[in-house]
């Protein structure tokens, strides 16, 4: 299987059906290829930061995704790759 580069990554509404045919709505990391195309994404995330600054920061981040379309499981066609945020060494 040939492994995608990742360009860069962004926090993105996420729109899941659930079981019951319910609309579910998340922020979520959404990472892309070179050409720009999502190629994996996190599950739901949570602002987090290590100072009040840094929860700041991300939460505003956050509040950017809201300013994109929401995305689905139809836009990452290729196969999909759930990627898991990386624990920070201390």
């Amino acid at each position: 299987m040939k492994k995608s580069k990742i360009s860069h990554w962004n926090y993105r509404v996420f729109k899941r059906i659930d079981n019951n045919f319910n609309e579910e709505y998340s922020i979520i990391e959404v990472y892309y290829d070179l050409s720009g195309k999502p190629v994996g994404y996190t599950d739901y995330q949570i602002p987090w930061g290590e100072s009040s600054k840094e929860l700041k920061y991300d939460i505003s981040m956050m509040l950017k995704a809201c300013r994109h379309p929401e995305l689905t499981e139809e836009d990452f066609k290729k196969k999909r790759k759930k990627h898991v945020r990386p624990k920070l060494d201390k």
